[in-house]
């Protein structure tokens, strides 16, 4: 009897399961031919759920995510980013990027290759992580001698392997800027995890690094304001001088939570690394998720904008240490 009724139980979780996760489907094809595109990869931003499209250009995913971008990329095609797919159809048209000759600087006020990596190391993987871009030769550097700007490109996907975490990140890099000691970049990416192999002590030393990286990360910070538990989590928020609460700052409609416009509030965690956020549209609360998901229009200061991809955690990444 007793069998019997946790083999019902399971069923009833899954089914529960079944019902909460979505199949999204969709067939990718070439934009100018109609021809079906094999191989594509079909992913939600920052996790680890991805799928490729097979030799008919279909591809089936389930989720049950449905504020995380679904990226569609491929090779020589610009990626296509959808917010509406949960159990839907879609039809994808890729279109081809266009082969511009980028600008490469040369002569004697141009900037060495070495050169050119070691600050884009520096300020898109961070300098305390052992990460290695493994195709380094697919970035394409544009130094502006005049403005003192430096910009990167990349064709290809970047395929970095993050040892201290044990991640292999897959990063469509849409734009890279330095100049004047600040940078800025965007793009998609996914994981994989890469800890196959390791000894217990190496993972033990991994899940550490992975929580070290997530304490006070920007992660960390939208995680605790969405479950309300900020003093639990040693967070503060000021502004203007004025300690604020999650009932100041947070807007609940129809189950999905919002951060109130606030022009620009202060952020502390563990009492000493503060940071700063802006919400740069007064007319638009911003979005947050349980997971750590939030409207990418928030621009970070301090302590938290320091972060690049050597700390990016999955955000289906839960700390060891709670």
């Amino acid at each position: 009897m007793i069998m019997r009724r946790l083999g019902l139980l399971l069923i009833l979780l899954v089914s529960v399961a079944r019902l909460q996760a979505q199949v999204t489907r969709g067939k990718i094809v070439d934009a100018d031919n109609g021809n079906p595109i094999a191989g594509a990869n079909i992913y939600l931003s920052g996790t680890y759920k991805g799928t490729t499209s097979d030799a008919n250009g279909d591809f089936e995913l389930r989720t049950d995510e449905k504020n995380i971008s679904m990226v569609i990329s491929y090779v020589g095609y610009i990626s296509e980013i959808i917010t509406d797919y949960a159990g839907k159809n879609l039809k994808v048209l890729l279109k081809h990027k266009d082969n511009m000759l980028k600008e490469v600087t040369i002569g004697y006020d141009a900037m060495s290759r070495d050169k050119e990596m070691k600050i884009f190391m520096r300020e898109f993987i961070g300098s305390d992580h052992k990460c290695i871009i493994k195709n380094p030769e697919d970035i394409t550097f544009t130094y502006h001698k005049k403005d003192d700007v430096l910009e990167a490109f990349a064709d290809q996907p970047l395929i970095v392997e993050n040892k201290d975490l044990g991640y292999t990140i897959t990063y469509f890099l849409d734009s890279f800027g330095y100049r004047n000691n600040f940078a800025g970049f965007g793009g998609d990416y996914f994981f994989k995890e890469d800890t196959a192999g390791l000894a217990p002590k190496e993972i033990k030393k991994i899940l550490k690094a992975r929580d070290n990286a997530y304490f006070g990360s920007r992660m960390h910070f939208i995680r605790s304001l969405w479950n309300n538990d900020l003093d639990k989590q040693n967070f503060s928020i000021r502004v203007n001088g004025d300690d604020i609460t999650y009932k100041d700052l947070v807007l609940e409609i129809n189950g999905e939570k919002y951060m109130r416009y606030v022009y620009q509030m202060t952020v502390i965690y563990d009492y000493n690394n503060g940071s700063y956020i802006q919400q740069p549209d007064p007319l638009k609360a911003t979005f947050i998720a349980r997971n750590g998901f939030y409207d990418s229009r928030i621009v970070w200061e301090g302590y938290m904008a320091l972060q690049r991809v050597g700390d990016l955690l999955p955000f289906e990444f839960q700390p060891v240490k709670h």
